[in-house]
């Protein structure tokens, strides 16, 4: 240690990205530069902004294809996308019914569910067998469209007129909506 403190020591055998600062040269880069040094490059900063930024489709009209069409794109694309799919009251109030590509790149483990799968999600919540409560801003639907059975998760956006489908799976012939229903119905309430 005759060459000086600890510091010093380490800092001497490491490159100069991985050199230990002490907390008052750290003071002192922020008082000669009147700043906290950047973690993050600028240009990274930049792209972090662009993530707020969202591209809303109304397909509210649009045919099960077209709908098909669109939330395909939502499985590659880089940027955010809403889908606006239709309307709907099941919370109470006629809100907009929408879907992220944020979920649906979430969910890629899912591998039984398509596009043609999400587009069907404003029949299943027109098709509701049975509906509960996960909270009272977060509801789980059971539902058919062409015969086909599934559980659909919706979010209600409090303030806002959004409701947020955020899961959707397909639920096996085996395991069918009164099954489901029964073995959800010990963990969530019934809505009426």
């Amino acid at each position: 240690m005759k060459t000086g403190d600890i510091n010093s020591v380490f800092n001497a055998m490491k490159p100069e990205r991985y050199k230990v600062k002490s907390i008052n040269e750290v003071a002192k880069y922020q008082k000669e530069n009147g700043t906290i040094p950047p973690l993050k490059e600028p240009d990274k900063v930049n792209k972090a902004n662009k993530v707020n930024e969202v591209k809303e489709y109304n397909l509210i009209n649009a045919t099960k294809e077209q709908i098909a069409q669109k939330i395909q794109n939502g499985f590659s694309t880089k940027e955010r996308e809403f889908y606006v799919l239709g309307k709907t009251s099941i919370f109470g109030s006629e809100k907009r019914l929408i879907l992220s590509s944020d979920t649906i790149k979430s969910h890629t483990h899912h591998e039984n569910i398509t596009a043609v799968d999400y587009a069907k999600i404003i029949d299943i919540s027109k098709n509701t067998k049975y509906i509960l409560a996960q909270s009272n801003i977060v509801y789980i639907l059971l539902g058919t469209s062409n015969n086909k059975n599934y559980m659909l998760t919706l979010k209600n956006i409090a303030n806002k007129d959004e409701i947020f489908a955020v899961s959707l799976l397909k639920l096996s012939k085996n395991n069918g909506i009164d099954k489901e229903y029964k073995r959800l119905s010990k963990k969530y309430k019934t809505v009426e």
